[in-house]
């Protein structure tokens, strides 16, 4: 299944990365709680964002990942 991945940062400082699969419409932030979603940390974030990718590569899935420009 091909996942696209995209980060979001927010002007307080604080980073989330949103999916999608290709069934979704609009991409999804990921649950509240996680180290994907509002960390104010970008050295903790970017180790979760890489894990993530990883994991989702060893689950056979393609994914798109786009980063703030």
């Amino acid at each position: 299944m091909q996942i696209e991945l995209k980060v979001e940062s927010h002007p307080s400082g604080r980073w989330t990365l949103k999916h999608r699969d290709h069934r979704d419409e609009n991409f999804s932030d990921y649950p509240a709680g996680s180290p994907l979603f509002g960390n104010e940390n970008p050295a903790k974030f970017y180790r979760a964002v890489a894990r993530e990718i990883a994991d989702l590569n060893k689950q056979g899935h393609e994914v798109q990942y786009e980063d703030v420009l």
